[in-house]
């Protein structure tokens, strides 16, 4: 901002810079897939906006190539409770400050997927995620922002094989072998039991 006289001769000259202090956030009604959600497919990709523009190298663990291998120490991890960590890439669009995880491998059926954006997130300024939404943002925990669903179930389990039935007084008693595979092959670890119909 420069001070001038009214002749037109310049006074002394004050020069303001402008500090950005705001950290980013993530927009909670941005999430995809929703947190809590239960009916997620198997092949979702997961994505978040921030409140502003955010540095992508710290998206990325500073690797420029967008090739993404998750740990529990990268800025942006991917964990199924089956599966376990996910590597992926990771996309982010400057003029929608909004980011776009694409996972390598399928989601297994069942399984809760939990995302979480470590605070080493920060915008050009070097302001951390503000990830517990307290107008602040540091370079721990306390401001990790995470979310979680829930994978569906999609896979069917095979039918029941040797069933019989045995007639008796005013019952009948039934008797099967209880499947071990899913129609797709893959072993069955979530039966809850059995439907029986008249």
């Amino acid at each position: 901002v420069g001070a001038h006289d009214f002749t037109g001769g310049t006074g002394a000259e004050v020069w303001l810079n402008s500090v950005d202090i705001i950290p980013p956030t993530v927009f909670l009604d941005s999430l995809s897939p929703e947190s809590g959600a239960t009916d997620i497919s198997t092949g979702t990709s997961i994505s978040a906006k921030f409140s502003e523009d955010v540095d992508i190298l710290t998206l990325r663990n500073n690797d420029t190539t967008g090739t993404f291998s998750p740990s529990s120490d990268s800025t942006i991890t991917v964990y199924g409770s089956k599966s376990g960590f996910h590597s992926g890439v990771i996309n982010y669009d400057s003029t929608t400050f909004t980011v776009t995880f694409y996972p390598d491998a399928p989601f297994t059926t069942t399984e809760i997927v939990t995302v979480t954006f470590s605070s080493k997130i920060a915008d050009p300024a070097g302001n951390h995620l503000d990830g517990n939404g307290d107008g602040t943002g540091s370079d721990t925990p306390s401001d990790y922002y995470l979310w979680s669903f829930t994978i569906v179930d999609t896979v069917k389990p095979l039918p029941p094989t040797s069933v019989t039935g045995t007639a008796g007084e005013g019952k009948a008693i039934l008797s099967w072998t209880a499947p071990v595979k899913n129609e797709d092959n893959s072993t069955l670890t979530d039966l809850e039991g059995f439907n029986v119909y008249r």
